[in-house]
């Protein structure tokens, strides 16, 4: 067993599983060679073979709440819900202050499009745990589906509050801040999400949404946006509709509209078929800019 130990340190995770199948062979009545096997199982992305070892375990030892818990996480993973669920129940009747028990039933309840029983979930692991940022920042998320902005801020602030290294948060928190039309402040944590994380897609293609489209003269900059939204299609290897459609934006509130009908066509090409009618029609309101500019641009197309 200390070698099998020394092997998951070291990396060697398939070496440690053989060392605690020998083990087990030896004695197969060892709940934590069980537990250490089951765990080595999910870290190499087997969640089957962990719910067998997590059971061969909780059948030796039945009272043990960390166990139901681990097992409804492995479970969890090969959508077995129901009895994840199931697991999660059990594992807080034994310990009712397993704030991570109440975190992962928020998750498979918001899984299940369940978000009154996910936030009440969220809700009681930030009440047993209140310093259980990922309970925050989830519960934030739902609120903010349910367009309850500043119940969402108010859940986002305390998560980076938590962990300040948190990009989500500040990235999702400016979205909630855009639609309260604070964007100032939206501006301000976009900027942080790209400084605690340049490759982030999203955060990029946002800001320049935000400020190609912001009616607000202090914010509006319709320039740099460009850059910013070009900066999101090379991240995505220009294989993102939306960020597409977003340089197609840009490019036309810098009156580049040949420009514009390049990328809402790209946009269109990959986008999903649902899509395809309201990008039509940005095409063919772009080509009709094109067309505009083109007239406007021959001599004595104004009549003096």
């Amino acid at each position: 067993l200390l070698r099998a130990k020394l092997l998951e340190q070291l990396g060697h995770f398939d070496d440690a599983i053989t060392d605690l199948t020998a083990a087990l062979q030896c004695n197969s009545q060892n709940p934590s060679a069980l537990t250490s096997r089951a765990l080595l199982h999910q870290r190499r992305g087997n969640a089957a073979a962990a719910v067998e070892d997590f059971s061969a375990a909780i059948a030796l030892s039945p009272d043990d709440a960390v166990l139901y818990y681990r097992r409804a996480i492995a479970r969890h993973q090969i959508a077995a819900d129901d009895d994840a669920r199931k697991d999660l129940d059990k594992a807080i009747d034994l310990d009712s202050r397993m704030a991570d028990a109440w975190y992962i039933i928020g998750n498979i309840e918001a899984g299940r499009g369940q978000s009154e029983v996910a936030i009440a979930a969220y809700a009681k692991a930030v009440e047993i745990q209140p310093e259980h940022s990922a309970a925050w920042y989830n519960r934030g998320n739902l609120l903010f589906s349910q367009s309850k902005m500043q119940q969402s801020i108010d859940c986002w602030t305390i998560a980076i509050t938590l962990q300040p290294e948190m990009f989500r948060a500040y990235n999702n928190r400016a979205a909630a801040y855009n639609r309260m039309g604070r964007q100032a402040e939206a501006v301000a944590d976009y900027e942080k999400t790209l400084q605690l994380s340049p490759g982030f897609v999203r955060a990029w293609d946002n800001l320049a949404w935000l400020l190609a489209t912001s009616d607000k003269k202090e914010i509006r900059n319709p320039e740099r946006a460009i850059t910013l939204a070009a900066k999101a299609c090379e991240l995505s290897e220009f294989r993102d509709w939306t960020c597409l459609n977003t340089l197609a934006t840009c490019s036309s509130e810098n009156q580049d509209f040949e420009s514009a009908v390049k990328w809402a066509k790209a946009a269109r090409a990959i986008a999903p078929a649902p899509e395809h009618p309201e990008l039509d029609q940005i095409v063919s309101t772009y080509e009709a800019q094109v067309q505009s500019q083109r007239i406007a641009a021959k001599p004595g197309a104004f009549i003096r």
